[in-house]
This record gives C-alpha cells, structure tokens and sequence, in this order.
C-alpha cells in the first residue's frame, strides 16, 4: 500500500487517469470502503489494484490524501516516492511521503516534498503537536534516488 499526500486536492478521475498511465497493465477501481466494493473488482485478479481518498497529513498544507492498494508488496516505500514525484510534475502541485533518513532511523518525523520538479527533505515535528494543525518545514533541498516502475508497478532493476 501506498499513501500519498498533496497540498491540493484532486478528483478521482485524475487519480485514476494518473495511475492507469503510470501503470498501464494494472486495472485501476475506486473504493471508499464506505459503500459496496465495485462489482468488476476482482481480489483474485493480481492486476486489479484501487484506490481511495482522505484527510491528510494533519496539517493545512497537506490535507488530502491518495491510499492505492494492491500493488507489490515489495518496494513500496519506492513506489510511494515514484508516485509522488508522477502527481507533483504532471499537476504542479505539492506532494509529501514520509521518509526514514538513513543516517538517522530513529527520527519519525523527516518527509519527501515533491515541488516544482525539486525534492526535499522536510520535518514534520510540530504537527499534531498543539490543537492547532501545525505546519511541515523545509529543511534542505535532498538527493533522493526516485527508482523507476513497469507497467504492473514493479521495480525496475537496473
């Protein structure tokens, strides 16, 4: 599972289109969980992948969020920065992944932005710290290696 977050909301037809084009060989649904699951909606069907939408981040600027389900379970955490960097440049919008720094794996509160074609290492510690909804702080612009994905959203191994 994948969870991205975006500093803009966006519909499903977008979302769905997006993911279709990024993943051509899987067949893409949306799912609520909150009303019945589409008929065509195969859980036996390996290229059968949905998604969903929510609040996001708990903050003002990252407040919509895209969960997919169903794709690879292996290399996910890559998956999410590949699909955030795909939203952010095609919609020219913000998109944030929660990161574990390497040098620093204790740390939970270090994320991925997605803006204007940059990537950067951002801290998220004041949110949800105080009633109100705290803000993410850019900390430095970040060297991050986006791997890229097939058509059945697998990792392509260079």
């Amino acid at each position: 599972m994948e969870d991205i977050y975006f500093d803009q909301s966006l519909d499903n037809e977008q979302i769905s289109n997006t993911l279709s084009e990024t993943f051509p060989a899987l067949t893409v649904f949306y799912w609520d969980f909150n009303n019945d699951m589409p008929e065509e909606l195969d859980f036996d069907n390996t290229h059968h992948i949905f998604f969903n939408t929510g609040d996001g981040f708990g903050c003002e600027e990252f407040n919509f969020k895209i969960s997919v389900y169903r794709t690879p379970d292996a290399n996910h955490k890559e998956r999410e920065f590949y699909l955030g960097k795909i939203f952010s440049d095609k919609y020219k919008i913000r998109t944030l992944i929660p990161f574990t720094k390497p040098d620093e794996p204790g740390d939970p509160y270090y994320d991925i932005v997605f803006d204007d074609g940059k990537i950067y290492l951002a801290d998220d510690s004041e949110v949800g710290l105080k009633d109100e909804p705290g803000t993410i702080r850019i900390l430095e612009e970040y060297d991050l290696n986006v791997f890229d994905f097939n058509e059945r959203a697998a990792l392509i191994k260079n």
